[in-house]
């Protein structure tokens, strides 16, 4: 599974962080561990990864993501359209594009820079098209990749089309503007934001129960693989 710029991706990780490691060595620790032949890898790989294992299609979930796409369908019938993109937007993401791995198109968003005037306009059509909803199938489309870990066993990421990851681009600054005008004073998940607030009320919670006469209890998790947890 592992090709091209992952390849690549992980030779100058491993010898920025110890010249003595290379991508054969990491390799073939993993195969050591996983197998060798497709077969002993899927094996492996189901038992961690299998959807049964975690409940991906229960009752309650299905119901909850119904719900879900259902407040999803009204909010895209009553929301205004998107501000109108424009060539210069374009070429101003084409242009500070930052590097990364290819995704399952294997297209390069670099490269659209130097396209011809011509082709930079049917891009941005298609781009426009997707504003109002009307994307092309292959845009909606993850495949996931398992790249070894320093530790032992793999971790999984999700590759997008580059198309979709342009349009995104795009479309951050949008996004940007309405996290910091919805996030909630005690979201940790914000940029800038702090568990501070979040310790704070939890020490106080601790002392008013103390002072109110009741014993206090506080788990601490350390997970060390959280995406695998989840």
């Amino acid at each position: 599974m592992q090709r091209g710029a992952s390849v690549a991706h992980k030779v100058i990780k491993c010898w920025q962080k110890d010249a003595t490691k290379n991508y054969e060595t990491a390799e073939s620790q993993l195969q050591a561990q996983i197998g060798v032949s497709t077969e002993e890898r899927m094996a492996s790989r189901m038992v961690t990864w299998a959807a049964g294992k975690w409940q991906a299609h229960s009752t309650a979930d299905l119901q909850g993501l119904q719900e879900a796409m259902a407040l999803l369908k009204e909010a895209l019938r009553t929301a205004p359209p998107l501000p109108h993109l424009s060539m210069k937007q374009l070429k101003r993401v084409l242009s500070s594009f930052k590097a990364g791995g290819l995704g399952i198109d294997a297209w390069v968003v670099q490269l659209w820079s130097y396209l011809p005037e011509e082709a930079l306009k049917i891009l941005l059509t298609i781009l426009q098209a997707m504003d109002r909803g009307v994307m092309p199938v292959q845009t909606l489309l993850s495949f996931i990749s398992f790249m070894p870990k320093e530790t032992g066993g793999e971790r999984p990421i999700a590759l997008t089309s580059m198309l979709w990851r342009l349009w995104c681009a795009l479309r951050k600054s949008l996004v940007t503007e309405w996290d910091a005008a919805f996030h909630g004073h005690w979201d940790q998940a914000v940029k800038g934001s702090s568990c501070l607030r979040a310790a704070i009320l939890r020490a106080l919670r601790a002392e008013v129960a103390y002072l109110l006469g009741y014993d206090t209890a506080a788990v601490l998790w350390d997970i060390s693989a959280f995406f695998v947890s989840i």
